[in-house]
């Protein structure tokens, strides 16, 4: 598994998020979320960033996206990104080390149990968010799967990458072009 984000948008409207992207995502819905999971090496972007599970993790979604829900391993670190609805939402981050705990990333803005509030299924309760949040005794992949499943939230199989549903959304080609002016600019 390289990452899923979770969105409460259509498949229709998650999979034109992904088009003005640069990394190919299998888009599906999941009981009442789309499910958006980055194809294994499938980023069309230079160095720095053509890691597919960093660039989808730090990647806002707007409004009509939005809430989102992102999960992934990035090298020693589990991953947690999530983005809450709004017109100046930030997202928040938790960053677990390999079965340890929770760490500051530097100027990430710290994930809280409760901002995982509009995420939660009925009769979830902050304390069990922040239980599986603190847990640090499973596995990268477990954990992250842990906590979607505490979260009542579908996408369990993908982060532990044992299934990989929906269709594959290819980003469009102008996205891309676009993305490497940008990134070339940007260069030193």
């Amino acid at each position: 598994m390289s990452a899923l984000v979770l969105v409460s948008a259509s498949a229709a409207s998650a999979s034109t998020w992904v088009r003005r992207g640069v990394v190919a995502c299998h888009v599906a819905e999941q009981h009442g979320w789309t499910l958006v999971s980055a194809a294994p090496g499938r980023v069309a972007a230079a160095a720095p960033y053509d890691d597919p599970t960093s660039v989808l993790l730090a990647r806002p979604v707007g409004p009509r996206v939005a809430p989102s829900l992102g999960l992934g391993v990035v090298g020693d670190r589990a991953v947690i990104a999530a983005q809450s609805t709004g017109w100046r939402t930030m997202k928040r981050w938790a960053v677990r080390m390999r079965r340890g705990s929770l760490v500051r990333q530097g100027d990430l803005a710290p994930l809280r149990p409760g901002d995982l509030a509009p995420f939660a299924g009925a009769g979830v309760s902050t304390a069990e968010v922040t239980a599986a949040l603190e847990e640090t005794q499973l596995p990268s992949h477990d954990w992250l799967a842990h906590v979607l499943q505490v979260l009542q939230l579908p996408g369990a199989q993908v982060v532990r990458g044992e299934d990989q549903p929906g269709a594959l959304v290819e980003p469009d080609p102008r996205s891309l072009a676009g993305f490497a002016r940008v990134a070339e600019d940007g260069r030193p």
